[in-house]
């Protein structure tokens, strides 16, 4: 991605996606940011209500550093965008009806993030936004792009520092949380006993309380729902001088696109290896759920699977450093708006890279071979274009790419 405030903006708004893995582990959300909306006024940015959501962000990255000078400094931004700034606008209402409480408008965005289509930041609260992704589940709100609150709420437990004197249960009530099924027991390579349990506030937290001098710092190792603590288990194992656990929580999994959210068991194994503690998980589906009792699972469980050969996706992504969707998307645009004479060799390209005994290369083989009748169709090149069109009807007659052949060959003869 070009390195441009509306690209720095995306990284710190989307911190989950892929893109933005290697640029938050140089840069926090709040100095991305800082620094995009630091190049960015009425004029150059996209609208006003985009400045108004990278203000309501950078107030949220603040919280989520208990900086809550700084977050209020952020929001009151908001204040000096056009009254016409329909995003901005919701905001200060919430903000107005809740009593100026900031976590409490995030919570309020992010359960009912439909009320923000209709404002000016509908360009950038979907799955697909600003990655151009128009697969499935493309279409869906993200939430998190709009106000991320379970980031936020999880960020600022992990700002806790608990006093070692004081059982953790207490010093976490004192703070708003109760801490259940918890267990202490040595999990690193320290002499100090660590604390393992689900801390419940806004969400269930599975969470590790890991003594640093005289204080217990909270490490979340995952989010989940309110409701998924039901039928939690857990078994400490020892082994030599350090300790891991092996346990099952619940994971809500939707099954089909539309379909509703399903509360499945999923198995993890918490482990210190290499200065920290990870959480691994064995796979869980609609139609596959471990249910092994827990005394039967082994570390060995959690292992990642074998890799296999490499398929034709990895090898093409590994080639032209790009997805199989971004690579027909920007295909599809040059052809339409004719800004590359070179599309018809980079599509014949890919048509020998894909092996056509694939049925999931097939479909991009007839999308691309459509595609390139079309080149030749729209540069008056009417004789290479019908040979490609007909070839295509030949090899795929079933294809609705053959069906739009079909349609393209009577104007080409007229």
């Amino acid at each position: 991605m070009p390195d441009t405030p509306e690209c720095v903006m995306f990284h710190a708004i989307t911190p989950d996606n892929h893109y933005s893995e290697a640029v938050l582990a140089e840069k926090s959300r709040v100095e991305l940011l800082e620094s995009a909306l630091a190049q960015l006024t009425l004029e150059t940015a996209p609208s006003a209500d985009y400045l108004a959501l990278g203000y309501l962000h950078l107030a949220i990255a603040y919280l989520e550093q208990n900086d809550f000078s700084k977050a209020q400094q952020s929001f009151n931004q908001l204040y000096n965008l056009p009254e016409d700034a329909s995003f901005a606008q919701l905001v200060k209402e919430l903000y107005a009806e809740n009593g100026g409480d900031l976590p409490d408008i995030c919570r309020q965005l992010y359960t009912a993030p439909e009320q923000v289509e209709e404002t000016g930041i509908s360009d950038y609260i979907y799955e697909g936004s600003v990655t151009g992704f128009f697969g499935i589940g493309s279409e869906e709100i993200n939430a998190n792009a709009i106000c991320p609150y379970p980031r936020l709420v999880e960020e600022q437990l992990e700002t806790l520092s608990l006093p070692v004197s004081q059982h953790p249960e207490t010093s976490l009530a004192q703070s708003g949380y109760d801490f259940t099924n918890y267990e202490s027991a040595n999990l690193d390579s320290d002499a100090d006993l660590e604390w393992f349990g689900l801390v419940e506030g806004d969400y269930l937290f599975l969470t590790v309380l890991d003594q640093t001098g005289e204080e217990l710092k909270p490490i979340v190792l995952t989010t989940t729902c309110l409701e998924c603590g039901d039928r939690f288990e857990y078994q400490v194992r020892d082994e030599g001088e350090i300790s891991y656990i092996i346990g099952r929580l619940n994971k809500n999994i939707r099954c089909l696109p539309d379909g509703p959210l399903n509360m499945l068991l999923q198995p993890f194994l918490v482990q210190y290896d290499q200065k920290q503690f990870d959480l691994d998980t064995i796979f869980t589906f609609c139609e596959y759920v471990d249910e092994r009792p827990l005394a039967e699972m082994t570390p060995a469980d959690f292992a990642p699977a074998l890799t296999g050969p490499p398929t034709w996706r990895s090898l093409l992504r590994e080639a032209i450093g790009k997805d199989e969707w971004e690579w027909m998307r920007g295909i599809q645009t040059a052809v339409l708006n004719r800004t590359d004479p070179t599309v018809p060799e980079k599509i014949i390209q890919l048509l020998n890279y894909l092996p056509s005994d694939d049925p999931d290369a097939q479909p991009y083989i007839e999308h691309l071979t459509y595609l390139l009748g079309y080149f030749y169709e729209l540069n008056g090149d009417e004789e290479t274009a019908v040979s490609t069109y007909v070839d295509l009807i030949q090899q795929y007659p079933t294809s609705p790419w053959s069906w739009l052949a079909w349609a393209r060959l009577e104007p080409i003869g007229d």
